[in-house]
C-alpha cells in the first residue's frame, strides 16, 4: 500500500468506502431513499461529503432536561435490570446528581453533545436540518415541510398525523433500560416534566 501513488490510494479508498455503503444497503432494502440513524453522522461530514457530494444530515435536538428525565424514569422503572451507571461499592452512581454526570461526561448524552459542539464550530451546523422535538409536536406539518425542502423534494400531501404507522422496528435490548423506540399512533407532546422527575434545583442548573 505505502508504495502505490498516494492520489491513487485515496480514490479507492473512497471507492471502497462508496461501494461498501451501496452494497449494505442495496441488500438491507429495496428502497430508493435510506435514512442511516447514528449519533456520529454528522462528525464525519467532511468524509461523507468526499463520498456523495452535498450529504443530508437532519440533526434532531430536545431540551436536555427532558433527555435526563427520561433517562432517569428509565433508570427507576427497570430496578431489577442492569444499568450500566452504578456502582455502590465505589459511590459511582448512586444519586440523581451522579447519574446526569455520568449520562454528560460520556455515552448517550456527552459525546452527542461533544459531537453538536465540534459541529457548530467547524460550521457544519450551517449545512446540517435541525429539528426540535417541541417543534415537532406542535407543528408536525411544517417541520415535515422544512424536510421536504432541505431534501429538495415536493411535499407528499397525505401524511397522516392521527394514525402514525411503525414501519422500521428496532431491538431494544442492545439500548438496555433506555431503549424504547415505539412509536405512538398520533402526534402528541408528554407534558414536561422534568421539574418534577429531576427537582427545579437540578433542572435549573442543568439548564
Amino acid at each position: 500500500v505505502l508504495s502505490q501513488e498516494k492520489q491513487a490510494m485515496e480514490n479507492a479508498f473512497l471507492g471502497f468506502c462508496r461501494a461498501g455503503m451501496q452494497g449494505f444497503f442495496n441488500n438491507l432494502t429495496p428502497q430508493q431513499f435510506v435514512f442511516d440513524k447514528s449519533r456520529e453522522w454528522s462528525i464525519h461530514y467532511n468524509l461523507l461529503n468526499m463520498l456523495n457530494e452535498n450529504p443530508k444530515i437532519v440533526c434532531m435536538v430536545r431540551d436536555v432536561r427532558s433527555v435526563y428525565s427520561s433517562m432517569e424514569k428509565n433508570f427507576r422503572k427497570n430496578p431489577h435490570r442492569e444499568n450500566h451507571v452504578q456502582n455502590a461499592p465505589q459511590l459511582v452512581g448512586t444519586t440523581l446528581d451522579k447519574r446526569i454526570n455520568i449520562w454528560a461526561d460520556g455515552l448517550p448524552v456527552g459525546v452527542s453533545m461533544d459531537r453538536l459542539k465540534d459541529c457548530i464550530q467547524q460550521g457544519i451546523a450551517k449545512k446540517m436540518l435541525f429539528i426540535r422535538y417541541e417543534d415537532l409536536m406542535a407543528n408536525p406539518e411544517i417541520e415535515m415541510k422544512r424536510l421536504y425542502e432541505y431534501f429538495e423534494l415536493p411535499y407528499y400531501e397525505l401524511h397522516d398525523f392521527e394514525n402514525i404507522v411503525q414501519i422500521t422496528h428496532e431491538n431494544d435490548l442492545i439500548h438496555g433500560i433506555y431503549g424504547d423506540h415505539t412509536l405512538r399512533p398520533k402526534f402528541e407532546k408528554n407534558e414536561d416534566d422534568y421539574n418534577e422527575v429531576l427537582g427545579y434545583e437540578l433542572s435549573n442548573s442543568i439548564k
